[in-house]
């Protein structure tokens, strides 16, 4: 018997395996156990942050999440697992993922989701480079800027299917190495001065030594 159809605002995930079809013509029955096993540690990864795995099929795997910051902590924490997952591997059957995330209508049922939602996150993921993460700028605008991610402005993209055009971002996880260049920019920054664009004087008092007192009100003054 099926579900009844939920209708629900919710941040919605697609992600995709780049170019599955030249993967199954490379190794078929090496590639189908390759995509199986991204999106089960993938699934893994979702339920870890809070997420639901609700569809999984052949190249592609959607998530529900209540959170964008679940959801994109979800798509960097697997993306960079899974990068050096591959690179431990001695071979080029290689599931790499590419991952859309938007906020919008779901419809659940049956443990399928459909609706505009899904559909504008799986058009984000196309915006995505091959092991990386794209999320839609209505749904980065909720996540907290305090958490370990670097955002790139893919600007206003016309996507299929939708009249307006989306403002796009790339996600990325936060490294040590740009941690360290922000932190030492921000010292840099702080400490240097602008020299001034006119010359100044500072006037400066310096030690009567005559023992008159009347040469008390004499002052140094130097020039720059």
């Amino acid at each position: 018997m099926s579900e009844e159809p939920t209708r629900k605002l919710a941040v919605l995930l697609h992600a995709d395996v780049v170019g599955s079809t030249a993967l199954v013509q490379k190794n078929e029955t090496l590639a189908h156990q390759r995509m199986q096993d991204t999106f089960r540690r993938f699934s893994e990864a979702i339920v870890t942050h809070g997420g639901i795995a609700h569809e999984i099929r052949g190249d592609a795997l959607v998530a529900e999440f209540p959170k964008a910051s679940d959801a994109v902590a979800a798509a960097v924490d697997f993306q960079r697992t899974n990068t050096d997952h591959n690179n431990g591997l001695g071979d080029d059957v290689l599931a790499v993922v590419r991952v859309g995330i938007a906020m919008g209508e779901a419809v659940v049922a049956d443990n399928t989701v459909t609706g505009e939602g899904i559909v504008l996150a799986q058009r984000l993921e196309q915006l995505a480079e091959p092991g990386g993460v794209c999320i839609q700028d209505a749904a980065y605008q909720t996540v907290p800027k305090r958490l370990p991610f670097v955002y790139e402005n893919l600007g206003e993209n016309r996507l299929k299917g939708f009249d307006d055009p989306v403002r796009a971002l790339a996600v990325r996880p936060q490294t040590e190495a740009s941690t360290a260049q922000h932190s030492s920019q921000s010292i840099e920054d702080a400490v240097t001065l602008e020299l001034p664009d006119k010359p100044s004087i500072a006037v400066l008092p310096f030690t009567n030594m005559s023992g008159d007192p009347e040469q008390e009100y004499f002052s140094g003054v130097l020039a720059s």
